[in-house]
């Protein structure tokens, strides 16, 4: 969980470039699940006017290695 939250604050909010003041990450509400392949799997959700439109995820090994990152617009 505190990977996933470093990781979100010190790279993801930036990658992203959001302009729109409207859009938000909200880090404080994370899923946590175990992937098929035994990974581990945090998501949160991205709001717009405190409406969830979509989601970022990031999928680490059991060794804490990040596998993946990635953002979803419903």
């Amino acid at each position: 969980m505190n990977s996933f939250s470093n990781l979100v604050n010190s790279n993801k909010i930036e990658d992203l470039i959001i302009e729109d003041k409207e859009i938000s990450i909200n880090i404080k509400d994370v899923n946590y699940k175990q992937t098929e392949l035994n990974q581990h799997s945090f998501q949160t959700s991205i709001l717009k006017n405190k409406i969830e439109i979509g989601h970022n995820a990031v999928i680490f090994t059991n060794e804490g290695n990040e596998i993946d990152d990635f953002f979803v617009i419903k």
